[in-house]
C-alpha cells in the first residue's frame, strides 16, 4: 500500500508541477546513495500532437534544463525465494535539504523521521490536491533559494509525427553529464523564442510557447520487478511516471487580430468609394475622446501635440474606401484608434461639418472584434449585424429627426406654438371684453 501511495503522489506531483525558476548547486550521482543504475534505459521521450511544442522558432530542437530530484532503488534490494521486488525512491542528497523545509512549512506539525526518505514520506501522506500544490509551491521557492552554479541542460532528440503517431522529443540521460541515470527529473523549458502558425483564413496565429515544468521518470522494463514494467498500477488506475512517457502541459495560444471593415455611405444608403480616413492614436494617456474633435468640425484639423497619425496602418495612416465603400480594419493590434475623414467624398458638395470623427476599439485574443463609437454624435453612424455605416449628407434635411435637423425643426415648431399661444391669448381677451361691454 505504502509503494501504491508513493506513486499516486508522485503521479500528483507530475500533474500540479509547473511554473517554476531555479538556480540551485548542480548535483551529481554520488547524491544518490543505494540508487539502482542498472534498471531501465534511462531515457525519457516526450509526446506531442505537433512538433512545434518540441521546436524553437528557428525550428531547431529546443534545450531543457534538468534537476535529477531522485534515483530509483528497489526493496527488497536482493531476491529471496518466493519475495517480491519493488521500485522506490532515494531522494538526491543535493535538494533534501530543500524538500525537507518545503514538508515543514507544508506541515509545520510534521517531522520527517532521520531514517526515512524525505520523498517517499511526502508521497506517501494521504493528502489533497489542495495541499499538495502548496507543498509544490513551497518546494519550489525553496529551491529557487538555493544558490550555486547553473543548472545543467539538455537537448531531446526531435522527432516530427505523422498523422498516426505523435512527435516525439527524445532524452538520454545515459551519458549525460554531471547528472545521468534512471531517476526522477524534473525538465525545464528554456525557449524565449517561439514557432508560430498563421495568421490562418481567419486572421489568426497559433503561438506554440513555453512547456510547463515536468516530473517524469525514466523508463522501467524489468521483469524482476514488480511494479516497474513501464506501467504503474496506482490504486487501480494506471500511471506512466516511471514508464519514461510523458505528454507535456502544453502553452499554446491562439491570437486573432480584426479582419473586417466599416461602410461609407451617401444619403441613399449606397457606398461611397475614394473616401479617405486617417488614423490617429494618442501620444499619453491624459488625452481625453473629446480632444479628437476641433471647435471647427468642418476643418478636420487634428491637435498633432495629443495625437500622432500610425503610419503602419494602410499609406502611411491612411485609408481609402473602395468601390463599396468599404473601410478595412485588419491586423490592427488591440488598442484604441481614432479616425478622421479626412477626404471628403467627391461629386456632390457634402456638408463638412458631418465628416467622421470615430473612435475605434480593437480586441485580439481568442476571437477578435471591434467597436466603433461616434465622436461627432449626429446619428450618421450606424449597425447592423456586426456592421458599422457612416452616412454623408449633402443637407441638414437628410440627417436622422433626432439629429441636428430635428432639433431645429423641434424650435421652429416651439416659436409657432408660442405665437399660436399668444394670439389665442389675445383672442381670448378681446373676446372677454367683448363679453362684458
Amino acid at each position: 500500500m505504502q509503494m501504491r501511495k508513493l506513486f499516486a503522489g508522485l503521479a500528483a506531483v507530475a500533474t500540479l508541477l509547473g511554473g517554476m525558476a531555479f538556480s540551485v548547486t548542480t548535483a551529481n550521482a554520488d547524491g544518490e546513495t543505494g540508487v539502482v543504475s542498472s534498471l531501465g534505459d534511462g531515457t525519457i521521450t516526450l509526446k506531442s500532437d505537433n512538433v512545434k511544442n518540441f521546436q524553437d522558432a528557428d525550428g531547431n530542437s529546443r534545450v531543457f534544463q534538468y534537476i535529477k530530484l531522485a534515483g530509483y532503488k528497489l526493496t527488497p534490494e536482493t531476491n529471496t525465494t518466493g519475495q517480491t521486488k519493488y521500485l522506490t525512491l532515494v531522494t538526491n542528497t543535493a535538494y533534501e535539504t530543500q524538500i525537507k523545509d518545503a514538508i515543514t512549512t507544508t506541515w509545520p506539525s510534521e517531522t520527517v523521521p532521520a531514517d526515512v526518505d524525505p520523498l517517499v514520506w511526502a508521497t506517501t501522506k494521504t493528502i489533497d490536491e489542495t495541499t499538495w500544490r502548496t507543498f509544490i509551491t513551497n518546494l519550489g521557492k525553496k529551491l529557487a533559494e538555493g544558490t550555486g552554479t547553473t543548472l545543467p541542460t539538455i537537448k531531446p532528440d526531435v522527432t516530427a509525427g505523422t498523422d498516426t503517431n505523435p512527435a516525439t522529443a527524445k532524452f538520454d540521460f545515459n551519458s549525460t553529464n554531471p547528472v545521468s541515470g534512471p531517476g526522477l527529473y524534473v525538465l525545464l523549458d528554456t525557449t524565449t523564442k517561439f514557432p508560430a502558425e498563421g495568421p490562418n483564413a481567419n486572421n489568426c496565429t497559433i503561438t506554440y510557447g513555453k512547456l510547463q515544468a515536468m516530473l517524469v521518470g525514466t523508463k522501467i522494463e524489468d521483469a524482476s520487478v514488480k511494479n516497474a514494467d513501464g506501467t504503474l498500477i496506482i490504486e487501480g488506475k494506471k500511471s506512466n511516471l516511471a514508464a519514461g512517457t510523458g505528454e507535456p502541459k502544453t502553452n499554446i495560444t491562439t491570437n486573432c487580430k480584426p479582419n473586417g471593415y466599416f461602410e461609407k455611405t451617401g444619403p441613399d444608403g449606397k457606398g461611397l468609394q475614394g473616401v479617405e480616413f486617417t488614423v490617429y492614436k494618442v501620444k499619453d494617456n491624459t488625452v481625453q475622446d473629446s480632444d479628437f474633435v476641433p471647435s471647427d468640425k468642418s476643418s478636420g484639423s487634428i491637435d498633432t501635440n495629443k495625437f500622432e497619425v500610425v503610419t503602419t496602418i494602410g499609406k502611411n495612416g491612411v485609408l481609402t474606401s473602395n468601390n463599396d465603400g468599404h473601410v478595412a480594419i485588419n491586423n490592427w493590434e488591440a488598442g484604441d484608434y481614432y479616425v478622421v475623414e479626412s477626404g471628403m467624398p467627391t461629386g456632390n458638395y457634402y456638408l463638412k461639418e458631418f465628416r467622421a470623427y470615430l473612435k475605434i476599439h480593437v480586441e485580439e485574443g481568442a476571437k477578435a472584434s471591434f467597436t466603433i463609437t461616434d465622436l461627432n454624435p449626429n446619428k450618421l453612424l450606424t449597425e447592423d449585424g456586426g456592421i458599422y455605416r457612416y452616412k454623408n449628407v449633402t443637407s441638414t434635411s437628410q440627417l436622422p429627426k433626432t439629429g441636428a435637423e430635428g432639433i431645429a425643426l423641434f424650435f421652429v415648431v416651439a416659436a409657432l406654438l408660442a405665437g399660436a399661444g399668444v394670439t389665442v391669448f389675445l383672442k381670448s381677451r378681446k373676446t372677454k371684453a367683448m363679453l362684458n361691454a
